[in-house]
């Protein structure tokens, strides 16, 4: 049994017959016709049975097949993994971040990863924690930043999670809000308020929603992905928001212009910052690595 029998196969599969099969890979429809024979003696099967010029699964061909691709999924894996270790300081890097992350993470990760991998370009793809997760296990993305909760846990399935910062989510309203006046805000008194948060398929959409009731959804006044468009808003009285504190730390004095920070009872928003990447990705460990080496000495 050899690879290239394999292949042919999954070939034969995914372009219906050997004709189409054999052109697609730039060899003769005899040289597949032998392998194929020469692969259902060996196993003493039939996995296909012949109507004219076309191929159809036998049973034993169905019941094979996922097999089949499941070790030709790996031998991919296999190569994209060497020539990884082979170039890991050069090419580009697609990184996903959380708008959270890009504010307080990216500047001070481009400027290391350029000091150590001058040869390495970054490429940042701004979604939210879902949403990135879907992209980075698809392979879309090699990497991400994303926020996870305890309260509001992403399925990682065939993902590498590595811890960066914990934090929490702040209660961002304007100076001149009602609430401002109290020393302690209750989650009660949240709950009433119209709310500003991110868009559906952020993370912190749904812990802010878990932690008031999912019927604080009809408090909902504006949706965003735009952190200085909900500023604006806030600032305008419109409404309370909820930001990351690694966020907020990292705004200068213009940001937080007429904005305050309600001290809102025990801090029910916890949060934690990650980076992400599938687990049989090397080159994304070893620019994990660099990037937890890089906010440690932020």
């Amino acid at each position: 049994m050899q690879l290239r029998q394999l292949e042919y196969i999954d070939a034969i599969i995914r372009w219906g017959t050997i004709r189409e099969a054999a052109r697609q890979l730039f060899i003769s429809e005899a040289s597949i016709s032998q392998q194929i024979r020469e692969f259902e003696e060996e196993a003493r099967l039939q996995l296909f049975e012949r109507k004219g010029h076309h191929l159809r699964l036998s049973t034993e061909g169905n019941e094979l097949l996922p097999s089949i691709r499941k070790v030709l999924y790996a031998t991919q894996e296999l190569q994209k993994n060497i020539a990884e270790m082979r170039d890991v300081t050069a090419g580009t890097v697609r990184l996903g971040a959380v708008p959270s992350s890009a504010a307080c993470l990216i500047p001070a990760v481009v400027a290391g990863f350029h000091k150590v991998f001058p040869n390495v370009s970054l490429e940042v793809h701004e979604r939210g924690t879902y949403e990135l997760v879907e992209h980075v296990r698809s392979g879309v993305l090699d990497l991400a930043f994303i926020v996870q909760s305890g309260k509001v846990i992403p399925d990682f399935t065939g993902l590498t999670v590595e811890s960066l910062l914990q934090g929490h989510l702040l209660t961002v309203a304007s100076e001149h809000h009602r609430l401002v006046k109290k020393e302690t805000v209750s989650l009660l008194d949240l709950a009433h308020e119209q709310l500003i948060l991110y868009r559906q398929g952020y993370l912190a959409r749904e812990l802010v929603l878990e932690v008031l009731g999912p019927e604080t959804e009809h408090n909902i006044v504006y949706s965003t992905d735009n952190t200085e468009s909900a500023r604006k808003m806030i600032r305008a009285g419109f409404g309370i928001c909820f930001l990351p504190n690694f966020m907020i730390a990292a705004w200068d004095s213009c940001e937080r212009k007429g904005l305050a920070i309600l001290n809102v009872d025990q801090t029910p928003f916890s949060l934690e910052l990650c980076c992400i990447y599938a687990v049989h990705r090397y080159r994304a460990r070893l620019l994990t690595n660099h990037i937890k080496s890089i906010i440690a000495q932020i």
